[in-house]
């Protein structure tokens, strides 16, 4: 069988700063959410890496590492030891996971006879079989982000601006990403923390069963509906990749639904990326 590249769509949202990341270089495929320090300027500024960001640092070394064509498990790994080195050039603690930039992921590795899937947080995939079942990883993130944006909602109400709402959320953000990153207990995400590959996740599928499959970060999706894996599945399943503009119609439901709650959110609109890969 052959693995064709059909869709890929990237779209920044209302973010300013750019640090999504979308790869297409078979025989791996795949997108990366990064994502900076906490921060909240003035009063706690973000952490550069030159004229990048965190979040943009950590894509560019997954991005070395990945269109190297080295294996996908060793491109991850030797782009966590580059991530890490990057954050103590800064003079960072790797123990801190509050003071690290780092990235959620969902990549695959197209094989002869299989497809590996390795993938974190709420970056997802979703496969497709030639029968038309369809199935998709579930959001490791999940229960912490909820708990995160009941949080964030409240202060919403009570400040009624984003500034002061991060500047009362930031210490908790802090304390949150201590606690989980790339704990047992907690969720895994690559910030160059040498524990961070142990806690992975992965999938292996047969080739010769497969119709399609979709990779994409958490803002091609609404979040309030990542809850429902069933429902959202076959949601997505019925528009992908069917057409020209499939992954086009996903989104424009995306931002509909993000768009009724950005009063009480964090964001306006977030950076929203996805690839759709056939097998023919």
């Amino acid at each position: 069988m052959k693995a064709v590249v059909e869709q890929a769509l990237y779209s920044r949202g209302s973010a300013s700063i750019l640090e999504d990341g979308i790869f297409q270089n078979l025989p791996i495929v795949g997108v990366c959410d990064g994502f900076s320090a906490p921060y909240v300027e003035p009063e706690h500024p973000m952490i550069m890496y030159g004229d990048k960001s965190g979040g943009q640092k950590v894509r560019d070394c997954i991005a070395a590492h990945i269109n190297l064509r080295s294996g996908l498990s060793e491109a991850l790994f030797a782009a966590n030891k580059s991530i890490a080195a990057a954050h103590q050039k800064q003079g960072l603690s790797l123990e801190d996971a509050s003071s690290l930039a780092g990235a959620t992921f969902a990549f695959a590795e197209i094989k002869e006879e299989c497809v590996e899937i390795i993938y974190t947080g709420d970056c997802y995939a979703l496969w497709i079989y030639k029968s038309g079942k369809a199935e998709m990883t579930l959001n490791p993130f999940w229960q912490y982000e909820k708990s995160l944006r009941v949080i964030i909602k409240e202060l919403m109400q009570k400040y009624h601006n984003r500034h002061d709402m991060w500047l009362e959320f930031y210490p908790t953000l802090c304390q949150s990403r201590k606690i989980n990153s790339n704990k047992p207990e907690g969720y895994a995400v690559l910030n160059g923390q040498p524990a961070a590959c142990k806690y992975f996740k992965s999938i292996t599928l047969s080739i010769s069963q497969l119709y399609a499959l979709l990779l994409f970060t958490d803002g091609f999706v609404p979040f309030s509906l990542t809850e429902n894996i069933c429902l959202l599945t076959e949601r997505i399943a019925t528009q992908c990749p069917l057409g020209e503009k499939s992954l086009q119609n996903i989104l424009n439901w995306t931002r509909y639904i993000q768009g009724l709650e950005t009063t009480e959110s964090h964001e306006n609109f977030p950076e929203a990326s996805a690839i759709a890969v056939r097998f023919i």
